[in-house]
């Protein structure tokens, strides 16, 4: 009867008794990111910033590295990781996520010294080749890659060519020569990869317009709906080769508005009418510039 009484005494204790969070969880913070039309969240461990002002000096900067892996990282960068994968995101729009989050957490300038820094340290925690290079109060991160390019410096170094990927077009060091930082975290690390194999899954708003061309001697209206912020998206993003254009996918609403319509209109023509008609909806259907 009394082992009975202290066994239920026992479990009314612990039912009342406030659930504690070991210390390992008690400092997981989380962070609400807006990134083109998504709401995502990221996970961090309190400590993860780095408190100091940057001095941007070489002793100084390779310190820093060293630094920043003392400081617990590792849920963030899984995070990150976590949502690119979801998202579909190549390697420019995960750098474009480590940065703008890395911003928040830091409530600076996604160009801030401290932020460039973290950058280019979680890009080279996530397998990339990269260095970095600064002068005055400026860094940047420049990573290996193997793409074409334009409009974004580059430099070589033992080989590989580096394109800045911290700057916009035409802004890396304004012509200026850069120090380039006796660092080399990930020597055998990978090529970034500008290119998109697939739309990533970032845009929610759709819209409606009407396609009008001329084609025969006929004008020719195409209701479709397309994914505006796709533009957002392409006048942030570098100018590569013109071969990823042509071979750059469709996106989803406009496939599937688009494609079956120019179907009907193809039936029974002759292939050098299709290819016609295609050439009069690109021509006269949307603004283009020829180059010279």
């Amino acid at each position: 009867m009394f082992f009975t009484r202290c066994i239920s005494i026992l479990a009314l204790l612990m039912l009342s008794a406030p659930v504690l969070l070991s210390s390992a969880d008690a400092d997981l913070r989380s962070l609400q990111l807006s990134f083109y039309d998504q709401e995502v969240e990221l996970t961090y461990r309190e400590g993860i910033t780095y408190p100091h002002r940057v001095r941007i000096e070489e002793l100084a900067l390779r310190r820093l590295y060293n630094a920043l892996e003392r400081r617990p990282y590792t849920e963030f960068l899984q995070s990150a990781q976590a949502i690119a994968q979801e998202l579909r995101l190549n390697d420019w729009l995960y750098a474009q996520l480590i940065g703008e989050a890395l911003a928040d957490l830091y409530d600076k300038d996604v160009r801030n010294p401290i932020v460039v820094y973290s950058t280019y340290f979680f890009l080279a925690k996530s397998g990339y080749d990269v260095r970095l290079t600064y002068r005055d109060q400026d860094i940047y991160v420049n990573a290996y890659t193997s793409d074409v390019i334009y409009e974004i410096p580059v430099i070589q170094e033992g080989g590989r060519k580096y394109a800045n990927i911290s700057a916009p077009p035409g802004v890396g060091g304004n012509g200026r020569s850069m120090y380039l930082l006796n660092q080399q975290p990930n020597p055998e690390g990978r090529s970034f990869r500008f290119q998109l194999d697939q739309w990533p899954q970032l845009l929610k708003d759709s819209r409606e317009r009407s396609i009008a061309f001329q084609f025969q001697g006929r004008t020719y209206e195409l209701p479709v709906r397309y994914q505006a912020g796709l533009a957002q998206l392409l006048a942030s993003y570098p100018l590569v080769n013109e071969y990823w254009y042509l071979d750059a996918p469709l996106s989803p609403e406009l496939k599937r508005t688009l494609i079956p319509q120019l179907r009907r209109m193809m039936q029974g023509l002759e292939i050098r009418d299709k290819m016609e008609l295609l050439v009069a909806l690109t021509r006269s259907g949307f603004s283009y510039r020829e180059e010279i």
